[in-house]
């Protein structure tokens, strides 16, 4: 049949630190477990109880009180690139998984502990 016997394999676009931006800065505090959001540069919240507070908005992460009262849910994500510099992060995405291939080292198993039984 067309098409059958035709398998592709995608390989995953792994994101470093640098790429990253904020994208919602928020903690939840597990004394009142309430879920305090920052939303721009000078948004100081505090929970009902007190015991935690978030500022920063996207610009940074700030945390107030004590670490074990504090669940960090800040989300990130990609930033915005521009078509040179995508083009630019795929050839060395290319480069990198070339270098595996020859090492037989599959990306997915780069970072796992192999065991021998």
């Amino acid at each position: 049949m067309k098409g059958e016997g035709t398998p592709f394999r995608t390989k995953p676009v792994y994101f470093g630190p640098n790429d990253l931006t904020l994208i919602k800065n928020r903690a939840q505090c597990l004394v009142c477990f309430d879920i305090i959001i920052s939303t721009h540069r000078h948004d100081f919240v505090s929970c009902k109880c007190g015991a935690i507070s978030v500022d920063g908005g996207l610009a940074y992460s700030r945390r107030l009180g004590e670490p074990e009262h504090i669940n960090d849910l800040n989300i990130y994500g990609p930033k915005s690139i521009s078509k040179s510099e995508a083009r630019r992060l795929e050839v060395q995405i290319a480069e990198r998984d070339e270098a595996k291939d020859e090492d037989h080292v599959p990306p997915f198993l780069e970072d796992t502990v192999q065991i021998e039984a």
